[in-house]
């Protein structure tokens, strides 16, 4: 009786989706193809910066619940998180699939996988340079040269 209560019980329970996962191989067969997910990374704004996949947008999984209406107008397309870990992108998946998002994938490995693998990546994003010497700090226009009596 014990055995079949831990079979039922997932069963019952399983209101709650999974998000599926998709592999390194799996992802760039898509984006070679016109399958290709909106592709999310839920990783911060520096390793954002530093580099991510291409036509990724950043939304960080700590953030994605407060901005699941920024998705909106792309609900019915496959999703595809990808972050540090799994873990980071399960988490912003279940805030997606709350959300009624239905379409929603996990990338196997992260983004260190899909680096290792050698897959595509923006360059760094330059910071925005500091204001040089020959520029005024608060307008960034050259020093005035008039000539004062």
């Amino acid at each position: 009786m014990k055995k079949l209560c831990w079979m039922v019980l997932p069963a019952l329970m399983g209101s709650a989706q999974a998000a599926d996962l998709l592999t390194i191989k799996g992802l760039a067969e898509r984006l070679d193809s016109d399958q290709a997910p909106v592709i999310i990374d839920v990783r911060g704004e520096g390793p954002y910066l530093q580099s991510h996949i291409p036509s990724a947008v950043m939304i960080p999984y700590d953030h994605i619940g407060k901005h699941v209406d920024l998705l909106y107008d792309r609900k019915k397309e496959p999703m595809l998180l990808y972050g540090n870990t799994e873990r980071d992108a399960r988490s912003a998946a279940d805030a997606l699939e709350e959300a009624g998002f239905k379409r929603v994938m996990i990338l196997v490995g992260g983004f260190q996988a899909w680096q290792a693998a050698g897959g595509a990546l923006t360059d760094p994003i330059p910071a925005t340079p500091a204001p040089s010497a020959d520029r005024d700090a608060t307008t960034g226009a050259p020093p005035s040269t008039a000539v004062e009596d």
